[in-house]
C-alpha cells in the first residue's frame, strides 16, 4: 500500500477524482447560478420540448457543462398525459478507465436518483428539475443552485447539515421561514397555542388592530406574604412588586383583586377572602375598601405604590396582603 502527497513538484499525476473529491467535499453539488445562461429550463406546451439553457452542474464534483452560446433539448411527448410530474435526470456514469466516463440528460415519470458516492465508478443519477405538463411555466430545481462565494459564506447548508455541533433542523422552521426556539427576538410571528400569523399581530400596546381587541393584562402590584398591623388613622405602603417592569400610564382598568396572606387570588373570585375591589376611577382611589382598609394606587414603574389607609376606628392586623389589577391598553 502506497502513501502518496499529492500536488507538489514530482508528485504522481492529479487525476479528475483528485479534482472531484475536492470540490465535491466543498460545495457539494448544484447549478453554478452566474455561469453562461444559468442552465435554465423551460418548457413548450405546443411542441411538448423542454429547453435547457447553457450553464455548468456541478454533480459528484465533475461539470456537466452545456457550453456558452448552445442549448440542451428534449423530446417529452412520450411523458405528457397523467397527473406525475415529469422529472429532468443527470446521469453521470463513472468508468474505471475515466477516459471512457459519460454524462446524459435525460426525462423521466420516476425519480431513480441514485444514494451511491458520485465520486466512485458506477452509474450515478441526480434529479436536476420537475415540472407538471398542467404547469409548464414553474419549473422547480431541487439539485438547487451555488452562488459565488457559498463555500466561505455557508449560504448553501444543507438541511441534514450542521452549524456547529447542532442538526441544521434542529434550528430552523422545514419551510425556513423562522427559527423553532430563540431565546430573544424583536419579532414574534407565532407563539405555542397560539397560531394565526398576522392576523394576532400585536402592537406596542398590546393591542391587536386584525381583530380589533387588546390582550388582558394581570398585574402583579403587592405581593407580600409578612403579617402586619396598621394602627386607626394610620397607613401602610408597599411599592409595586415589578416596579421596573410596570406601567399604568394610559392603561384602562376592569377591576382589582385583593387578599390576605392565605389565600391565593383568582379570576373571578374563587376564595371567600378574595375580594373584588371594582374599577379604580381617575384619582387612583377605589371607592370601596377591602377589611375596612381604603386602598389607593398612585404613581408607576419605580415609583408606584400601593397606599392602605385604616380610619376603622380600631387597629386592624392582615397575614399578608396580595393586590392584582386586570387592564388593557397603557404603554
Amino acid at each position: 500500500m502506497a502513501l502518496v502527497l499529492k500536488r507538489k513538484n514530482n508528485s504522481d499525476e492529479i487525476t479528475a477524482f483528485d479534482d472531484a473529491a475536492l470540490i465535491y467535499s466543498s460545495i457539494g453539488d448544484g447549478i453554478l447560478e452566474k455561469v453562461f445562461n444559468g442552465m435554465t429550463c423551460s418548457v413548450n406546451s405546443s411542441t411538448k420540448k423542454v429547453t435547457i439553457s447553457s450553464g455548468v452542474l456541478l454533480f459528484g464534483g465533475r461539470m456537466v457543462v452545456i457550453e456558452s452560446g448552445t442549448t440542451y433539448e428534449l423530446d417529452v411527448t412520450s411523458l405528457w398525459s397523467g397527473s406525475l410530474p415529469i422529472n429532468i435526470i443527470c446521469e453521470m456514469t463513472i468508468a474505471e478507465n475515466d477516459e471512457e466516463s459519460s454524462v446524459t440528460i435525460y426525462a423521466s415519470k420516476t425519480t431513480s436518483e441514485t444514494t451511491a458516492s458520485p465520486l466512485l465508478p458506477g452509474t450515478h443519477r441526480k434529479k436536476i428539475f420537475q415540472f407538471y405538463p398542467s404547469h409548464v411555466n414553474t419549473a422547480w430545481y431541487p439539485c438547487g443552485f451555488i452562488s459565488p462565494g457559498v463555500a466561505k459564506s455557508a449560504l448553501n447548508i444543507s438541511k441534514d447539515g450542521m452549524i456547529g455541533s447542532v442538526k441544521f433542523t434542529d434550528i430552523f422552521l422545514d419551510n425556513l421561514s423562522g427559527v423553532r426556539y430563540a431565546r430573544e427576538s424583536d419579532v414574534a410571528a407565532e407563539a405555542t397555542g397560539f397560531v394565526g400569523g398576522s392576523i394576532n399581530k400585536v402592537e406596542e400596546n398590546l393591542y391587536m388592530p386584525n381583530r380589533g381587541v387588546y390582550l388582558l393584562q394581570r398585574l402583579v402590584l403587592v405581593e407580600s406574604t409578612e403579617s402586619f398591623t396598621i394602627e386607626n388613622g394610620k397607613t401602610k405602603e408597599f411599592s409595586f412588586k415589578y416596579a421596573s417592569k410596570i406601567n399604568l400610564s394610559g392603561m384602562k382598568f376592569i377591576q382589582y383583586v385583593a387578599c390576605d396572606g392565605s389565600h391565593n387570588i383568582g379570576f373571578p373570585s374563587t376564595s371567600s377572602s378574595d375580594v373584588y375591589l371594582g374599577i379604580i376611577g381617575s384619582s387612583g382611589e377605589l371607592a370601596n375598601k377591602y377589611n375596612n382598609l381604603t386602598i389607593k394606587i398612585s404613581g408607576s414603574g419605580t415609583s408606584g405604590k400601593v397606599t392602605l389607609s385604616n380610619n376603622s376606628g380600631s387597629n386592624i392586623t392582615l397575614s399578608g396582603f396580595k393586590l392584582n389589577t386586570y387592564a388593557y391598553g397603557g404603554k
